[in-house]
Formats: C-alpha cells, sequence, structure tokens
C-alpha cells in the first residue's frame, strides 16, 4: 500500500515530528489544568456571600473587668455605635463571612433524623437584629426574638435552644425536607442534640474560602464577651465616613481602650483571595508562555522543513500544484503532528491532574475541559504555521530547473 505523501515526510522527519508532537503534547496537559483552574478560582472569588459587602465593616474590642463589667461594657459600647450618624445596624459577633477566622463545628440531626446526617458548619453568633444588619434573605421560618439572645459562658458548651442555618447546610442535613422545626445538634458530640431549626436564610458564607464549608452556616443567639467584634452596617456610600465616625464614639467614651481588627468587608474578601488571585495570575502567565513556545518551536520547525523543501515544492508547483493545495499540505501536515501530540496530552493531562489531587488536593479535572484544550492547541498550531506555510506557497515553479 502506498503510504500518503504527507506520513512519508513525516517518517523522514520522525525526531523532529517527534519533538513537535510532545512539546503539544505537554502543552495540551498543563493548559487544561490550568484553564480549570483559572476558571474554578475566578469562580470562587466571584461568589456571593449572602451579605451587603460593601456597606457592612467589623472591629474588636476588649473589655475588662469581671463578666458583668465586660458584659455591661460590650453593651454600652453597642449602643453607642448604633447611635453614630450613618449606622443602619450593629450587632455583637464572633466572627464575619470571608475574615478568615472564627468557629467551625460539626452538626447532627436528632432523633427524628433519617440516616445520620452529618456536617461541618461555621457557627456566628448574632442577635435578633442581625439578619437586618447583614442583609440575610430569609426564605423559610423566622427571626430570633430580644429574649432568645443569650451571653455564652466561656466554660460552657454551645446548645442554643434555637438555630438558624443556611439553605446549604438544610439541603445537606435534611434534602428536600423542611428544615424548619427539625433538631440539630452542634457540639459535635452525637446523641447532644437540642438546637431547633427555627429560619433558614438563602446565603451565608463562611469565614474561610475553601469549598467544603463555604455555604454550610448557622447563626445561634449568643452573645460573648471573650474577644468580642461589632459588625456594623452603614448607609450605602457612606461606609469609610461612618467607621471613622464610629472609631470615635468608640473613643469618646473611653480614650484608653483599644479598637482593633478593624475590617471592612471588601477587604476581608480581597485578603481572603488574595492566593487565589496570585494563582490565577501565574496560572495566566505559564499558559501564555507556554504557548508562546510552543508556537515558535512550530514556525521555527515549519520554516526549516520549507527551506529543505524548496526545491520539491517548485517541482510540485511545476507539475501543477496550485498556492493552496501547496498551503494546504502544510497545514495538514501540522495537523497530523498536533493530532499525535493531542492523544498523548490527553493522557498525561490526567495524569498531572491526578498528581494535583493526590498532593495539593485539587478537584478532578472535568472531561469537557480537554476538548476545549485541544481545540486552542490546534488551532495554535494552524495560525503558527500559517506564515511558513504561505512562504512555501509562494515559491515559483522555476525554482524546479535550478540546480541543487
Amino acid at each position: 500500500m502506498r503510504k500518503s505523501p504527507i506520513l512519508a515526510a513525516l517518517l523522514q522527519h520522525k525526531v523532529a515530528a517527534g519533538l513537535i508532537a510532545a512539546q503539544i503534547a505537554l502543552t495540551l496537559a498543563i493548559i487544561a489544568n490550568a484553564l480549570y483552574i483559572v476558571i474554578d478560582r475566578t469562580q470562587l472569588m466571584a461568589r456571593p456571600s449572602g451579605v451587603v459587602e460593601q456597606e457592612l465593616f467589623v472591629l474588636g474590642l476588649t473589655p475588662e473587668g469581671s463578666a458583668e463589667q465586660r458584659r455591661a461594657e460590650l453593651l454600652a459600647d453597642l449602643d453607642a455605635v448604633r447611635r453614630v450618624p450613618g449606622v443602619v445596624g450593629a450587632y455583637l459577633t464572633n466572627s464575619m463571612p470571608l475574615s478568615g477566622g472564627g468557629w467551625s463545628s460539626s452538626v447532627v440531626l436528632g432523633p427524628d433524623g433519617a440516616g445520620g446526617a452529618e456536617s461541618n458548619t461555621a457557627l456566628y453568633m448574632v442577635d435578633e437584629t442581625a439578619l437586618g444588619t447583614l442583609g440575610l434573605n430569609l426564605v423559610a421560618g423566622r427571626n430570633f426574638e430580644p429574649g432568645e439572645v443569650q451571653w455564652h459562658e466561656a466554660e460552657k458548651p454551645l446548645r442554643p435552644d434555637v438555630v438558624i442555618i443556611t439553605q446549604a447546610l438544610a439541603e445537606r442535613m435534611f434534602g428536600d425536607e423542611p428544615a424548619v422545626g427539625r433538631m440539630i445538634g452542634i457540639s459535635g458530640v452525637r446523641g447532644e442534640v437540642g438546637s431547633r431549626v427555627i429560619g433558614v436564610v438563602e446565603r451565608l458564607v463562611t469565614p474561610w474560602t475553601d469549598w467544603g464549608r463555604f455555604g454550610k452556616s448557622t447563626l445561634i443567639p449568643v452573645r460573648s464577651d471573650g474577644s468580642p467584634r461589632i459588625a456594623v452596617r452603614t448607609r450605602p456610600d457612606a461606609l469609610q465616613q461612618t467607621v471613622k465616625a464610629v472609631e470615635e464614639a468608640l473613643w469618646a467614651r473611653n480614650p484608653q481602650r483599644v479598637v482593633d481588627g478593624l475590617r471592612t468587608m471588601p477587604e476581608m474578601r480581597a485578603e481572603q483571595h488574595r492566593g487565589d488571585r496570585a494563582l490565577v495570575f501565574i496560572m495566566i502567565a505559564i499558559t501564555i508562555c507556554l504557548l508562546a513556545v510552543t508556537a515558535l518551536g512550530i514556525v521555527g520547525q515549519a520554516s526549516f522543513w520549507v527551506t529543505q523543501r524548496t526545491r520539491q515544492i517548485g517541482v510540485r508547483r511545476a507539475l501543477g500544484a496550485t498556492r493552496g493545495q501547496i498551503l494546504r499540505y502544510f497545514q495538514a501536515e501540522n495537523a497530523i503532528i498536533a493530532g499525535f501530540g493531542i492523544v498523548v496530552g490527553v493522557t498525561l493531562a490526567y495524569v498531572v491532574n491526578y498528581w494535583m489531587a493526590e498532593n495539593f488536593g485539587a478537584d478532578r479535572l472535568p472531561w469537557f475541559y480537554l476538548p476545549i484544550g485541544a481545540a486552542i492547541v490546534l488551532l495554535l498550531g494552524q495560525v503558527a504555521v500559517y506564515a511558513p506555510a504561505r512562504r512555501a506557497a509562494a515559491v515559483p515553479p522555476a525554482i524546479a530547473t535550478r540546480s541543487a
């Protein structure tokens, strides 16, 4: 059987063609994973928190004295903050969404649960004003009542009578069944179940940005005098002015006080996603560099082959080959090389992803990123070979009559 002229030519340059195919395979393997990481992290950074971020900030206080004195001081501070012009709402808490630090626990179902469902959750200490302050959307049940908000004793476990959970946690624990009225335990000890779900909010992200616990949060009607924070909501477009006014109001009450950890929600989001932004930048830079190197390799190799085959191309032109046929010849040749590289690259992409999943906890690569990556490298090859192919097509038939 007669071999195809393109395959015959490639077999005469097996090493060069193999190197280009290997380069394409490596590029495909890396850019498929890089593309997945970039899209995954970009979606993570854009994920809504469920709160009115542009209107929120938090600050920390360090009250002194006995428990009664600390609590009285905190309530007086909270009242002073609420009176500041521009403040829409404020409450005492232990943490804020995207703050990077807070409390977490496991959640277990009560005796009426089926299958012993269990999940992790972030715990937010709040009062009856927190839903309005944060701008949360209550989709089922009711809010806390003032009489349900209690002070937490540091030496005692958290066992609030009632809780509000997010829709993500409700779906994890109860599936399609209504969550309101169900009993759960947040102490982390199976069998210790004493909190009734009275409400469900649409969305409230955790202080951490990892995927596992991102949307599974629990609001508990509790105040704490140990390292407390005040979450403050301002009028729209008045965030920075109100931050200064709140600081001045607190210092006016006690010039010796220490106000620490003051951060706005936009600052917290930016800080939490600093590593994600850096990773996206690195992946994009690596992808661009790899594509550029691969394109240069294809251009260089194709240009070298055109130089070597100048007389052969002239003979084909003299025998009637058109410029379009010469152009398509080199493009087909590059497509065959890219095809071999893509086959190897698909396997290599899965190997790279498996290694990243085992060593860095990365998610598995969805299959549809591979055809996307394959299309990118195939298109890159066609674009890169176009200029050398046009130069080959421009070779005049008269070159065939010249001596080598």
